[in-house]
């Protein structure tokens, strides 16, 4: 009743009612969604409407259905610079009333400077001080419909401006492609360069499209007179609508008054103009004081009064949206101290979170990141209180923070500004190691002795797998959560069985006419050892490094493994526990006798296992060995399968890319290699299965097993690839994998043995699957 007796009220004054339709003509989300109390008549509509846009201070959303829209597949776009903002303007607004476009995104002078070094943008260099560029994008149901709307919007532009180069479009997916990453880099490319300590703002206003480029001119001035030297706005010219970034500090009275007299500036110039101080994001507290300047008392009494009738005690997020003290936005300013080189530019945005496996156990990698920088704070304020929290914090810091990431760079991925906050995570576990610890001592002795002691590794695992023959895995599991506070470790069911010893290569045969090639083979220390399949496996019995020498075999490659090489390890095991000195002496050795083996780089190198090839291609010094080493399903799609006769396909596996496959950017070969090998293929949509190298062992709650974990790891929805002629692509529930696909493949021996237990499907590597599919070819097939 009380919200529509306020509908009423409202209806019933001419004035309010004709303000409202006006500034929701355009984009606005400055305090509540008032319009509702316009637009419907039925309550329930009411509500739900007055919902959108109210941050939690009436209630919460339990559940939302989205309407979507079609994305076509037939697009192009265009960048196109003009000589002032006023040129763009005219021409957004021509191309708006004739509707021939489905983006247009403008660019000021400044945002221009931030993107001109991208790929396909070198033109944007030594553009004039007044130049300002809009990308426009145009779509279509089908290729006739699309150029119909192309040939339109370049017809709007020529009739409308001079422009300062071609006004083309391009219909190549890689331009178009690095044309709006230039426009999302925009963002993240200031909070990347920015001081340290400092924070990225984004204010983001629309006014009427008519009064576009008053506006962006007037941001050039009130970036000028209130010294934001890295101000820069861009925005979506359609709508009128502006996003403002720089950067503030707020360390001193002077700074936060800076920002106040900035604010005050840019809030009265956006209401001079008829415009909306929120556009797109929300009130927030920042412009809560600033509610009343753009929509009069009328309007904010109903707002208020909306407040008092969905939250009478003001208990639901108080003082977001709507607050009683004008300096509000001044209060209770977040800092961030300086804490560590490499997340000193995080934003705190929080893209990070999707790809972490551990999140639903310990923190994210923006969680670690806030937490070390309050870590920081308090150590730098230096008075008891802080530092009586900052040792409270430091007794859970080891075990949230570093003792359950799993490092693996994942966040760096999803990161606009690149930030590895599994780096910092080593760089914090080696600052904590000790020369003369035991720790140490021992590390060094494993790395001196490391061929004999990955040597008996397979013995051990030998035993452990005919205990659980005898046993059975209920008391191979009781057993291990009694042993595992001493050993470390955590047994599972799908540890392989042990490895046999690495055999020399059998004879090598190819068709007549056909030449044979040389391939050095590296064995990782974790295939010499663990490299067998678990109890249960339907290749039990054989080994990573047998299937591979005998798909080498079949393809016509003579195998040469490097000398010593049961001593030999990237360092990777040693650099992610935060000893980077062992790791780098173990990359040293290797480095130095894979140039022998590989004859200094002309013979191609196979690393066996993703993450150690990784490393390798990041760490060696010789520019000829990472120019020479292949990870398998790169080596597979390009020097082994056209060599080699496929000659029949599983009906359908699983495949999961690793991590630093994913970041090496190998997810096609990956495909290539699984298509040509199965009917059906089930991609993973685990981002990373939480392995970690052995770290999933010793923390098995990363992973989504053990007593720690809070909540089940979110599966996901896999993509399933068939031939068209099976059906076509779909999708499918990953946690139904196992009653799907007959096996699992990977390239990385710890990453198979987490998948297969969280799956309850064998996985193993992508090699045993090229070998099981393939045959030498013949040799009228090699004429």
């Amino acid at each position: 009743d009380g919200v529509v007796g306020l509908a009423d009220r409202i209806r019933s004054d001419e004035a309010l009612t004709a303000l409202i339709k006006k500034k929701f003509s355009i984009k606005c989300t400055t305090g509540y969604s008032i319009n509702a109390l316009v637009d419907f008549t039925d309550p329930l509509e009411m509500i739900k409407h007055l919902f959108v846009g109210s941050e939690g201070t009436f209630g919460f959303v339990s559940r939302a259905t989205y309407h979507s829209v079609p994305d076509y597949k037939d697009k192009a776009s265009a960048f196109i610079v003009f000589p002032t903002v006023e040129d763009a303007s005219n021409v957004t607004w021509e191309l708006r009333k004739a509707g021939c476009t489905d983006a247009v995104e403008l660019f000021d002078r400044r945002s221009l400077r931030t993107c001109e070094d991208f790929e396909h943008l070198h033109f944007l260099r030594g553009t004039s001080d007044t130049a300002t560029a809009l990308l426009i994008e145009c779509r279509g149901d089908n290729a006739e419909s699309l150029q119909k709307r192309i040939d339109k919007s370049i017809e709007v532009v020529k009739a409308t401006s001079i422009t300062l180069n071609d006004a083309a479009f391009s219909y190549d997916a890689a331009e178009c492609s690095a044309y709006w990453d230039a426009r999302r880099a925009l963002i993240p490319m200031v909070g990347a360069v920015r001081e340290a300590g400092t924070s990225v703002l984004l204010e983001d206003v629309a006014v009427p499209v008519q009064n576009l480029a008053t506006l962006c001119n007037g941001v050039t001035e009130m970036f000028e007179k209130f010294d934001y030297h890295d101000g820069s706005a861009f925005g979506h010219a359609l709508e009128g609508n502006l996003h403002l970034v720089f950067t503030q500090g707020f360390e001193t009275p002077a700074q936060v008054a800076r920002y106040e007299g900035m604010m005050d500036h840019l809030c009265k110039m956006v209401c001079d103009l008829e415009g909306s101080l929120k556009a797109e994001h929300g009130t927030g507290r920042n412009v809560a004081p600033y509610v009343e300047m753009e929509w009069g008392p009328k309007a904010t009494e109903i707002m208020w009064e909306l407040k008092g009738l969905f939250d009478p005690g003001m208990l639901l997020n108080p003082g977001v949206v709507m607050n009683k003290d004008p300096k509000v936005h001044t209060h209770n300013l977040k800092p961030l101290p300086v804490a560590h080189g490499i997340i000193d530019t995080c934003m705190e945005c929080g893209f990070c979170e999707s790809a972490c496996p551990s999140g639903h156990v310990t923190l994210t990698p923006r969680q670690r990141i806030v937490a070390t920088r309050e870590i920081a704070r308090l150590d730098a304020s230096g008075t008891p209180e802080d530092l009586n929290k900052m040792m409270e914090m430091k007794k859970n810091y080891d075990y949230q923070v570093l003792d359950t990431c799993a490092a693996d760079g994942m966040c760096s991925v999803k990161c606009p500004v690149n930030i590895n906050t599994g780096r910092m995570v080593k760089d914090i576990r080696a600052s904590m190691t000790e020369a003369d610890s035991v720790e140490t001592k021992l590390i060094d002795f494993s790395a001196n002795n490391f061929g004999v002691l990955m040597g008996g590794l397979p013995a051990v695992l030998s035993i452990v797998d005919k205990i659980h023959g005898v046993v059975g895995s209920t008391v191979m599991n009781f057993g291990s959560k009694m042993l595992s506070p001493v050993t470390g470790v955590h047994w599972n069911p799908y540890l392989p069985a042990s490895a046999p010893a690495l055999a020399a290569q059998g004879p090598v045969s190819v068709p007549a006419g056909a030449e044979k090639k040389k391939v050095v083979y590296f064995v990782t220390c974790v295939s010499r050892s663990m490299g067998g399949v678990a109890r249960g496996d339907s290749d039990a019995g054989s080994s990573l490094h047998e299937k591979t020498m005998s798909v080498l075999s079949k393809a016509g490659y003579d195998v040469i493994i490097p000398n010593g090489i049961s001593d030999h390890c990237c360092g990777l095991i040693f650099d992610s526990r935060g000893y980077p000195k062992q790791g780098s002496t173990q990359m040293s050795s290797l480095e130095e006798e894979l140039l022998i083996a590989s004859e200094n780089g002309t013979v191609p190198i196979l690393c066996d296992t993703s993450p150690c090839m990784s490393r390798m291609k990041e760490e060696f010094k010789d520019s000829r060995l990472k120019s020479a080493i292949f990870e398998p399903t790169e080596f597979a799609a390009t020097y082994l399968m056209p060599r080699l006769e496929i000659y029949r396909k599983e009906p359908s596996i699983a495949v999961h890319v690793p991590c630093s496959s994913k970041q090496m950017k190998k997810d096609g070969y990956f495909e290539e290699v699984a298509r040509a090998c199965s009917e059906s293929v089930t991609m993973s949509p685990v981002a990373c299965c939480g392995a970690a190298g052995d770290r999933g062992l010793r923390f098995p709650e990363i992973s989504g097993g053990g007593d720690r974990s809070q909540v089940a790891v979110p599966p996901g929805a896999a993509m399933v690839i068939r031939d068209p002629s099976k059906g076509g692509n779909t999708t499918s529930n990953w946690t139904e994998l196992k009653s799907s696909c007959s096996d699992g493949y990977s390239t990385s021996r710890t990453c198979e043995i987490q998948l297969s237990n969280a799956t309850g499907t064998h996985f193993k590597s992508i090699m045993y699957l090229l070998d099981k599919c393939s045959r030498p070819i013949s040799a009228s097939a090699s004429q």
